[in-house]
């Protein structure tokens, strides 16, 4: 009996064979005699000059010279081995094309090989009529790689490649150029993005602001291109205008989410802008290629049957193209209702994976977190790492200090603590929670640590993440029942006192004053800070600090365990000792150092990757060298990823 390997592999070289036997007609009757104008240097290096002599003229090859240049080569070679090169080319994107939607996806080939490489859409368009929209879909899914990756430059290069090969893919631009727009975190970096965005865009297609038959040829090819959208009656009478209205609906949707959207959702929505232009325009099947990610995002996403509908559908529009399938008028009818149907059955099964992507999930509510424990723990240090690991744009902070009665130089603190609730106006910190909660925006008061003095207002808005930061931040159970993630940081008691030492000297403080104070602050510690820990999702401690190596006890829910101890296992420098398990909570030690530190961090932050500001860089951080912080914040956020998991 054949294997499913060794059927796969025949099917493949059935494949190749049959395509290798077939001449696009495209190639055929234009391609061919614009590539053989390659006879010397110039007319190689611009092909376009002479295209007012051939045959179809501007229409021989209405595309650009980005185009033209990677199709020589295989021209070049089809000269030699007497292959189509329209077909050596699609054999090598497609292996292009393979490799990035691996990368894409981190899954096993065999999960979306037969999408790509049985697609009969793609090969009936590549073989049959020659058209050479694989060429863009494969930059674009580089340009969705690297935007996955956060690489700006690259996966604007990517699009721009996509555009300047077949120009009509500037409709998918504003999917990637919108993403990074928007999470760029200032005016400044908005207008590099801009800057670069339009200069590479010049750069890549220079040929068109001094060479007119080029400039002639490109845009003819784009006329026709807006001819048939425009005078197709395939759905609306006025298709131009329907396009333009739909696409800004879905461009801006598209901006109000996007600080949210991972690429599979960026995916789903260029699959938005681009089938309706399908749709409008059936007559062009090959227009159908412009939403392959999103197909390949469906196919992937669904059970077989699915899977076998998405097939029969690529199937139905190569066979109702095809010259050999004969209908008639009652018929045809039938068939464009069918695709039609067909489109709409891919945006409903779209829509439902975009909607349940998690990240989509809680786009309308904030992310809270809450940080508790004493003074000099680490909360104000830890809040700015989160700040910069979301990305200041989209984090506001609440800290309790600004909800202090007196300021430091009252004489109320002769007597009492900053630790006794009393000594807050908590209710007034409860109601601004929740009224950030409601969306209403309210100006709160500044505490200055180094003047003891409220010299300072700012106003307070909820925006994507809320970082609470104080000695009672979890002082009422009804509001801390609301946040994501309530944490409780803590250090051994030496550490603490040293860490609060070294502090108050930089703010001005004498020595005498700080131990006298670390004294008094001890009772209220006990009876109205530390009993919150056993309200915290995670705690945190610092045991010990030697040298490079630092000692934690931390305790979170048992149920995260086992995988929080799968993941780590992985990296052999960090140990787990002293474990132990109590009321559905897990206590253990972990030890580590500086290097591990980086790896524990990387491993316990992947599955919250899209949260993570393009700008967050440890070293900006200031924690380079620092794997206490880098190990906090790594604990923190697998956490947070499993409360947020919880959430939705």
């Amino acid at each position: 009996m054949i294997s499913k390997k060794n059927l796969f592999l025949v099917s493949l070289f059935i494949k190749y064979l049959v395509l290798f036997s077939f001449i696009p007609n495209l190639e055929i009757e234009r391609y061919t005699q614009f590539f053989d104008q390659c006879r010397s240097f110039s007319t190689c290096l611009n092909p376009y000059s002479g295209i007012i002599n051939l045959d179809n003229q501007l229409l021989t090859f209405p595309y650009s010279s980005l185009m033209y240049f990677v199709l020589l080569p295989f021209f070049f070679v089809s000269k030699i081995v007497d292959i189509s090169f329209v077909i050596l080319a699609y054999l090598f994107f497609e292996v292009s094309l393979l490799s990035v939607l691996q990368k894409i996806f981190q899954i096993e080939k065999n999960k979306f090989m037969f999408i790509v490489i049985f697609n009969p859409l793609i090969i009936y368009s590549v073989a049959v009529l020659g058209q050479l929209d694989f060429i863009p879909l494969t930059y674009f899914a580089f340009s969705l790689y690297y935007l996955k990756n956060k690489n700006k430059r690259l996966s604007i290069l990517f699009i721009l490649l996509a555009i300047s090969s077949k120009i009509i893919f500037v409709i998918l631009l504003p999917a990637i150029y919108v993403y990074f727009l928007k999470i760029d975190e200032n005016n400044l970096q908005m207008l590099r993005t801009s800057i670069f965005t339009l200069g590479l865009a010049v750069l890549l297609n220079l040929q068109l602001f001094f060479d007119k038959q080029y400039l002639e040829t490109v845009f003819y090819g784009v006329s026709k291109g807006y001819s048939a959208l425009n005078e197709s009656s395939n759905l609306l009478n006025n298709n131009f205008l329907f396009i333009a209205i739909f696409l800004t609906f879905i461009t801006f949707i598209f901006w109000k989410n996007v600080h949210r959207l991972d690429f599979i959702s960026v995916s789903i929505f260029t699959g938005f802008m681009t089938i309706p232009l399908f749709m409008t325009n059936i007559d062009n099947i090959g227009w159908f290629l412009w939403s392959f990610l999103l197909v390949v995002v469906v196919y992937l996403s669904y059970h077989e049957s699915i899977k076998l509908i998405i097939y029969l559908f690529l199937t139905l529009l190569v066979l109702i193209d095809s010259d050999n399938f004969i209908i008639n008028n009652q018929f045809e009818d039938i068939s464009t209702f069918l695709i039609l149907l067909g489109c709409v059955f891919l945006i409903y099964y779209a829509y439902h994976v975009l909607i349940n992507n998690r990240y989509f999930k809680i786009k309308s509510s904030p992310i809270i977190l809450s940080l508790s424990g004493d003074s000099a723990v680490g909360k104000t240090t830890m809040t700015g790492l989160l700040n910069s690991f979301f990305g200041e744009k989209f984090v506001d902070n609440v800290e309790l200090d600004s909800f202090h009665l007196h300021e430091r130089s009252s004489s109320e603190w002769e007597y009492n603590t900053h630790l006794n609730p009393e000594m807050n106006d908590l209710n007034a910190y409860k109601n601004t929670i929740l009224s950030l909660l409601r969306g209403e925006n309210l100006m709160v008061k500044n505490y200055n640590h180094l003047t003891g003095k409220f010299d300072t207002e700012s106003m307070k808005q909820i925006k994507n993440f809320l970082v609470i930061e104080g000695l009672h931040s979890m002082h009422f159970r009804d509001l801390s029942k609301r946040y994501d993630l309530n944490i409780y940081l803590d250090l051994e008691e030496s550490i603490k006192t040293d860490t609060k030492l070294s502090r108050d000297l930089e703010r001005g403080k004498l020595k005498e004053d700080i131990i006298k104070e670390i004294k008094k602050r001890k009772g209220d510690y006990l009876e109205y800070i530390e009993p919150q820990s056993k309200y915290a999702d995670l705690y945190i401690k610092t045991l010990k600090r030697e040298n490079e190596e630092v000692l934690f006890e931390v305790c979170f829910k048992n149920d995260y365990f086992n995988e929080f101890i799968s993941l780590i296992k992985k990296i052999d420098e960090i140990k787990i000792n002293n474990e132990r398990h109590e009321n559905g909570s897990v206590r253990f030690d972990i030890k580590l150092n500086n290097n591990s530190a980086k790896d524990l961090f990387s491993i316990l932050s992947a599955n919250i990757e899209n949260l993570r500001s393009k700008n967050f860089i440890f070293i900006d951080s200031d924690i380079d060298d620092n794997g206490e912080l880098i190990s906090k914040l790594g604990i923190i956020l697998y956490m947070l990823e499993k409360r947020i998991s919880e959430k939705i």
